[in-house]
Formats: structure tokens, C-alpha cells, sequence
């Protein structure tokens, strides 16, 4: 069975957290994501969770995922883990304060990058004809009440046409039984990068994905983006929104940052980031 890490991949911070959720109340999380965690905890399912999952089509899972847990040694190269600290290194004064939950799997997601083979590129482009075309495309958007046009779907949009010409970049690496492999996917589905508020008022960053938009025209993918910002933002991603991310589109430029090395998750051939944006 796969841990909660090889089938979320970044996201799987989130999914531990909705985890540990369904152990104190299971019926304080989705109905989709009860139905998940009941056949990974092997309860019965309520008959009426059965029908509505017949109904919506979800009873199916693609992967099955179990929480990691500490004394399950993993089968995949490692790597070097970090020494220990010792005392002398700990500045006076200072206190140690614990890094649990969702940061805690940042930091071992962010570990675990470090194992997959990187090349990182920069490139500056010109944008003044973007800016230009995209006003005068939204008016025209405007004019037939559909969805409004914003740079990341231009970007995106490139990044999927650009695969066309080179579609390795969609490629992943991974060990099987110590050796290394291509992963070659059926097709692209891109990860978008988006910064979440929680009810408490912290932030959490999710990336689910749109699946199959190499096969998809514009409008189609237009669509499929605003609707999948709608499902982050109010807390109605499901499953099948996580899994399958191939490739990742991250937008620090909101920011205000120039320039970024994101780092590529494993599972994933490539992960683009763009900056600001320069007036």
C-alpha cells in the first residue's frame, strides 16, 4: 500500500491533516474523503455513503494510501539524513519550538526533493504584447460573460503547447527494486500552485491539477482552471483532484518575487515558476 506521500505527493500534508481529522470525528471530513480513509482503515461503510457513491462515482480509487509511519523503512534510495544539532550550535537565548503538522511535511517533502535528479533554466521574456493582447481579449470576454483571462492562464497555456515540442519535460524519474526509471505519463496533467486561507486565518499551499489538458482547446482549459480555483477555495477538492500531477505551474511573481528555484517533487517531470511581472 502507498503512503499518503507517494500518492499527494506536496499535497499530502493537507490529506494527513484531514486524516487525523476523520480519527477524532469521521464525520467532521467530506464524504469522499470518509469513504477514502474507511477503506484505508478497512471500516464498513454506511449504506448510505455506499449509494451516494454510487450514485457520484467515487467508491473507485486509483491508489490506495496509508499515513506514514515512523518504523516503516522505505524501500527507495535516501537521502543523507541531516546530523544532529548539538547544543553548542544553538545560540543563547534562543528557544526551541517544534515543527509539527503541515510544516513538518514541507520540511520532509522539501528533504525528500533533493533525491530527484534537477536541472534548473532562467529566462527572461518580454511581456508588453502579452499585457496588450489580454486586455483586449477580456473586453471581448467581458462582452460574452465569460470567465475573465488572467496572466497564469497564458503562461499555463504555453507551458502546454511547449510540451507539444517537448514532451519529455512531462517525464518523471524514479527507483523501482534500486533501479532508475523514466516515468513516461498517457498525458498531461498540470499542477496549479494555490495559496489557500484556512478558517483559523493561517494559509496552507495545495496543488491539485488538471488532468488531460494536452487534450484540451483554450476555452476548455479556461474553464477547467476557474473551476478548479472555485473547488481550492472553498474547500471542495477531492481525491482525484491531488492525484496524477505530472507537471506543476507556481507563481511567486504575486508576490513581488523576481526570481525562484521551486523545487521538483518527486512524480513530477518539471515544475515552472514565474516572477514579477515588470511594469
Amino acid at each position: 500500500m502507498k503512503s499518503l506521500e507517494a500518492v499527494f505527493g506536496p499535497n499530502s500534508a493537507l490529506v494527513e491533516e484531514l486524516f487525523n481529522q476523520y480519527k477524532e470525528d469521521p464525520s467532521s471530513v467530506p464524504n469522499h474523503w470518509r469513504q477514502y480513509f474507511d477503506e484505508i482503515e478497512g471500516v464498513e461503510q454506511p449504506e448510505e455513503l455506499k449509494s451516494e457513491a454510487e450514485k457520484t462515482g467515487n467508491s473507485t480509487v486509483t491508489a490506495k494510501a496509508a499515513p506514514s509511519k515512523p518504523q516503516e523503512q522505505k524501500k527507495a534510495k535516501k537521502a543523507p539524513q541531516p546530523k544532529e544539532d548539538g547544543d553548542t550550535d544553538i545560540p543563547s537565548g534562543a528557544t526551541l519550538e517544534k515543527i509539527k503538522g503541515v510544516s513538518s511535511k514541507i520540511v520532509e517533502n522539501m528533504d525528500e526533493s533533493l533525491e530527484v535528479p534537477t536541472a534548473t533554466s532562467v529566462r527572461s521574456l518580454p511581456m508588453k504584447m502579452l499585457i496588450e493582447d489580454r486586455a483586449i481579449i477580456n473586453r471581448h470576454l467581458k462582452q460574452r460573460n465569460e470567465p475573465k483571462s488572467s496572466f497564469t492562464h497564458y503562461i499555463a497555456w504555453a507551458i502546454i503547447k511547449a510540451l507539444e515540442e517537448y514532451p519529455n519535460m512531462n517525464n518523471s524519474f524514479i527507483y523501482k527494486d534500486g533501479e532508475p526509471y523514466k516515468v513516461i505519463p498517457d498525458q498531461v496533467n498540470l499542477g496549479l500552485a494555490i495559496d489557500v486561507q484556512n478558517k483559523d486565518g493561517s494559509r496552507n499551499l495545495l496543488v491539485p491539477n488538471i488532468k488531460g489538458v494536452d487534450k484540451m482547446n483554450f476555452k476548455e482549459f479556461l474553464y477547467a482552471y476557474s473551476d478548479l480555483i472555485d473547488k481550492a477555495r472553498n474547500g471542495n477538492l477531492e481525491i482525484s483532484d491531488f492525484q496524477g500531477t505530472t507537471l506543476t505551474l507556481t507563481n511567486p511573481g504575486m508576490i513581488g518575487t523576481v526570481q525562484s528555484v521551486p523545487r521538483l517533487m518527486k512524480t513530477q517531470g518539471a515544475i515552472i515558476a514565474t516572477g514579477a511581472i515588470a511594469a
